[in-house]
């Protein structure tokens, strides 16, 4: 999730290749750095608030980390670490097994710091597609130049507007309000 007042709108920095099969684009970004991933939203009262054994986790892997690390790596800091679990929450992807079907398992979770900026919506014009050991962001329509991508989080745009703002709500923090959630809202408050 981007901090505030960033996000990733379609512009001639995103390389875009024309996929054969279907005509849509395969947007890549690369070269992320420390200073890209500290200014992803943190998370990390909000996290260990709603899960508060993981504070104790934590501490016993910084410091399993700084006695396997103490004299060939400075970098393992507590600011650091922290910044990493503080990071994690809103900003990873799952790694899900492929095809992706309701019975996919997901193998694990990686943050992407470019691909963070995404922002939700529940009708996104970008997917997320996994093709072997690489992730892909395919448009799903055109898009024009200057409109924001977004990605769905998590698997929201199958569900009904109550079970997505609770699945956003409890999984990345917020409570979404884009167009299509003001929509659904106002459907939901004239109990159609």
């Amino acid at each position: 999730m981007p901090s505030q007042n960033q996000q990733t709108q379609a512009t001639d920095a995103c390389i875009c290749h024309d996929l054969p099969t279907d005509g849509r684009h395969d947007l890549q970004f690369w070269g992320a750095t420390w200073d890209d991933f500290t200014t992803l939203q943190h998370n990390e009262l909000n996290h260990l608030r709603t899960y508060p054994k993981l504070l104790e986790d934590q501490i016993r892997i910084y410091k399993v980390l700084k006695g396997r690390f103490a004299e060939s790596n400075s970098a393992i800091t507590i600011d650091n670490v922290r910044a990493i679990f503080s990071v994690d929450p809103g900003n990873s992807f799952g790694i899900w097994e492929v095809p992706l079907t309701e019975e996919s398992e997901c193998l694990g979770f990686a943050v992407y710091p470019r691909l963070s900026f995404f922002n939700h919506h529940c009708s996104p014009n970008v997917n997320k597609e996994r093709y072997g050991r690489g992730l892909a962001f395919v448009t799903t329509r055109s898009v024009r130049a200057g409109e924001e991508l977004c990605i769905s989080y998590g698997h929201a745009e199958g569900m009904g507007w109550r079970q997505r703002q609770k699945e956003l709500r409890e999984g990345w923090f917020f409570e979404c309000s884009c167009g299509k959630c003001i929509v659904d809202m106002s459907t939901v408050d004239e109990g159609t």
